[in-house]
């Protein structure tokens, strides 16, 4: 790609994949259109630009060198933007920060982000009703279960409030090194273990200050 006074400039293509189910295109047109409201901001994956045409679909989007923070932590700055714009993204979480130029950290994936107050239409995501899509996402590890919030596991509803619970999970994540969330608890008993009030252990590099 060409950049300012005619420069190459590297970029990634992010791409719908050619055999894509409905659910799947849906979510990725979803993307672009959050994208275009994101904008730019120095903390953000930029998206330089994009192809809708009906055969093929990609964006351009900024090359972040240095991976994800799952493989170069270090403290993420406030995701204040999104807010601003009433963006709630849903799958925060250290895979999802990159790590770019001068180690400046990006929030990336918007995949599943809406805007203002997001209600899942259909009943918590551990009810014995998910539809079979819901039921293959989370068998694939689609649903970021362990970074929701307990309203968005038992009924669906997702804000800037619960991205605000996922961004202290991602603070944990830094703490251990990209450890595992909740690692002695399993998928099913994830709503009851929050309710009852538990919540992450601290980890033994953590001060009390901290």
């Amino acid at each position: 790609m060409s950049g300012p006074k005619g420069m190459a400039v590297r970029v990634a293509i992010k791409q719908l994949k050619t055999n894509a189910v409905d659910e799947e295109k849906e979510e990725f047109l979803r993307e672009m259109d959050i994208m275009k409201q994101v904008g730019r901001h120095p903390n953000i994956v930029t998206m330089y630009g994009l192809c809708e045409e009906p055969d093929f679909q990609c964006m351009v989007m900024e090359y972040v060198p240095f991976g994800d923070l799952k493989h170069y932590l270090q403290n993420l700055r406030k995701q204040a933007h999104l807010e601003s714009l009433n963006i709630t993204h849903r799958d925060l979480a250290a895979r999802n920060i990159l790590v770019g130029e001068n180690k400046q950290l990006k929030i990336s994936d918007f995949g599943m982000s809406r805007p203002g107050v997001y209600v899942k239409m259909s009943k918590g995501i551990l009810a014995n009703s998910l539809t079979s899509s819901e039921k293959s996402c989370q068998i694939a590890g689609v649903i970021p279960l362990r970074w929701l919030s307990p309203e968005a596991i038992r009924d669906n509803i997702y804000s800037t409030k619960s991205d605000v619970w996922a961004y202290g999970i991602v603070l944990w994540e830094i703490v251990t090194l990209g450890g595992f969330p909740y690692p002695t608890v399993c998928d099913k008993d994830m709503l009851q273990y929050l309710l009852d009030g538990n919540r992450l252990e601290k980890p033994i590099s953590c001060s009390d200050e901290m």
